[in-house]
Order: C-alpha cells, then structure tokens, then sequence
C-alpha cells in the first residue's frame, strides 16, 4: 500500500482571520522552510523532544528519510502551509510486522497559529488516510505540561492510556509523557 504521492492536496480551509491553509505532502524543496520551523518550535522550547537546534545537513538526512519512507508506504507526512510558508508539520508512521496495524502520530504546529483549527484539521485528515490504507488503531505521545494538546487529542477521541513518569526534562524539571490511543 502506497501513501506517497507528489506534492498531494489533501485538503485547504480557511481559519478565522480569512488565510488559506493548505495541507500537502512535503518535498524535498521544503527544505529551508522545515528548518526554521523545526529551530522556531527549539527556540520556544515548546513541548517536543528536541532541545537543540538542528543543522541543515541533520534536517535533509530527517527529510530524506521521511520521504523515502513515504514512497514504501511506511508513513504519511503533511505540511502545513499559510502564503507559501510552512506553519506545521506532522506525519503517522506505521509499525511494521504485528504492529503494522498501528501508526504513531506526531504534530506540530507554529505558535502564533495554534489554537485556530489547524491541528484538527491536520489530524482529522490522519484519520481518514489512516482508515483508509487499513490502520486499526493511533497512538501518539504528549508532554503533561502540553494542556492545549491534550485538550485537543481528547476532543477528538484520542484517550490517555497509560504515562511515562518524569520522562521528559524541562530545565531543571521533570514532566510525565502521557500515551495516547484512538481506535479508528
């Protein structure tokens, strides 16, 4: 099962302030744009594993890999974009032998942008790729700190099922990684 095709339209919408977001797949001229989205989301220290700037060679070896790996049908990956620019990217990576039935979500989006549906939508738009290339079941992980987030997986269906206590470290702290499910 093939997920992969170039620079696909998975859907367009406008958000409250009457801009265009366009959800596509990425490709490899997304480049520049993913690196200052990535190191926008390092500087904030927003709520994802990484903690350190990426270099652009770090960035094309995760982009070329995320693209191959869409072309053996092994993950999907939307980009976000407003005006040309990218403003999130997520993707859902399917497990492989007796969890291929299972894909791990992971979903970003800029701060100025959160809260204003793009998250939905872009999750909304896994689902439905997710049922239709036979998924049964998406998991995804989120920082306990991240209360939007949460917020936003539960009112789309996704249920905590289980934690990861002080598994992620903010400065000098330590918050739970909460483990999340929803059955498609």
């Amino acid at each position: 099962m093939k997920w992969f095709q170039r620079e696909k339209v998975y859907r367009e919408f406008l958000i409250g302030d009457g801009r265009k977001v366009i959800l596509r797949s990425p490709k490899m001229g997304d480049l520049k744009d993913l690196l200052v989205f990535i190191n926008s989301l390092v500087d904030e220290k927003a709520d994802i594993p990484l903690d350190v700037r990426l270099t652009r060679q770090e960035e094309a070896e995760w982009l070329r890999s995320l693209l191959s790996e869409a072309k053996k049908g092994c993950s999907i990956s939307i980009v976000a974009e407003i005006d040309g620019e990218i403003i999130g990217n997520a993707s859902v990576h399917r497990g492989i032998g007796r969890r291929s039935h299972v894909g791990t979500l992971d979903i970003a989006v800029t701060k100025a942008l959160r809260n204003m549906g793009i998250g939905t939508a872009m999750i909304k738009t896994f689902i439905e790729e997710s049922r239709g290339i036979g998924l049964r079941s998406l998991h995804l992980s989120v920082f306990d700190s991240n209360i939007s987030a949460k917020c936003l997986y539960s009112k789309i269906g996704f249920r905590e099922v289980g934690r990861w206590p002080r598994a992620i470290r903010k400065g000098e702290c330590y918050v739970d990684e909460i483990c999340m499910a929803l059955e498609l």
